[in-house]
């Protein structure tokens, strides 16, 4: 046998094959959500209820197919696995000096040590939005997230002069 010869030239390309299956969904990279109750009225919330967020007006400021929905009153549900800053804040009334503790629940098990907001409030302070900042970690999808208050306390953000502003709030960021 002799040496090999060149290359030839190379042939026309061959037909497109068919299209492949449809992959798995992915998660969305950024999500978040920021859920109120209105200001203005005052409103008792007896002790181990949640406080009952409006489905109407809720979730304000998400992204298009957020996976954050307020679906019933006073549930937060999280359609996504992953780490999530969870922001609450409660504001309570003027005449309410005594102790107030909300927990931030994820499907209804009771709240560790650092999801409890636990303050008093002073009786010359008109008014002051209490606050606290905790990441958790969401296993099951969906979950339900709730803010309820462990004592019996009346939220209001209405002050001697001007009624606004939300009487609590929770503002969810999914950080992976």
């Amino acid at each position: 046998t002799g040496a090999t010869g060149p290359t030839g030239v190379t042939g026309p390309t061959g037909r497109t094959g068919p299209t492949g299956p449809t992959g798995p969904q992915g998660s969305m990279l950024v999500d978040f959500a920021l859920v109120t109750f209105p200001g203005g009225t005052p409103t008792s919330i007896t002790a181990g209820s949640a406080i009952q967020f409006p489905t109407t007006s809720n979730p304000i400021n998400t992204p298009s197919g957020s996976r954050i929905t307020v679906p019933s009153l006073g549930n937060i549900v999280i359609a996504d696995t992953g780490f999530y800053q969870i922001t609450f804040g409660v504001m309570q009334s003027l005449n309410n000096a005594t102790a107030s503790i909300f927990e931030l629940r994820v499907n209804g098990a009771a709240a560790p040590v650092y999801q409890i907001l636990d303050y008093a409030k002073n009786v010359n302070v008109s008014q002051m939005m209490n606050n606290l900042t905790v990441i958790v970690e969401i296993t099951v999808n969906p979950s339900t997230v709730t803010l309820v208050a462990m004592t019996t306390r009346t939220i209001d953000s209405a002050t001697s002069s001007v009624a606004g502003g939300p009487s609590a709030y929770v503002t969810i960021v999914k950080l992976q």
